[in-house]
């Protein structure tokens, strides 16, 4: 994983509902991005991201980003988010935005702030709560 304070990277990724490149980059016009990174065949993410769409917003603060990673097809993923119930903004990952980002295990999450340092790094299952205190202070 990144460290703390580290610099996220800059990505242009396909964006899953309409197939266009999206940019994943920094400075951003939201305070904080929540970069969530998950693989369509981890249990753990698809017990912990349907939390996800508890944080997402309209506003400017929180921008809330899932990633998809290890992915096969777009069908894969497109039923996994199926599965979920997640409403909000995917991004078809590559192998190069894994190493990027030093994804080593799934979930893998990111808050970042709006000038890309890293605020929080984490890995593994977390909680509505949990992540909406770690994206808001």
């Amino acid at each position: 994983m990144l460290d703390r304070d580290a610099q996220a990277p800059n990505s242009r990724l396909t964006q899953l509902s309409t197939r266009q490149p999206t940019p994943l980059s920094w400075p951003s016009s939201h305070e904080r991005t929540l970069v969530y990174f998950f693989a369509p065949w981890c249990s753990v993410c698809r017990i912990s991201m349907p939390g996800l769409t508890l944080l997402e917003t309209d506003d400017q603060h929180l921008r809330v980003v899932a990633v998809a990673l290890d992915w096969q097809d777009e069908q894969e993923v497109r039923q996994f988010i199926s599965d979920t119930g997640f409403s909000g903004e995917v991004l078809l990952g590559t192998p190069e935005t894994s190493a990027a980002w030093k994804i080593s295990g799934y979930p893998s999450y990111y808050v970042v702030g709006k000038n890309g340092n890293i605020l929080h790094a984490d890995r593994g299952v977390s909680t509505p709560p949990g992540l909406w205190l770690r994206t808001h202070f």
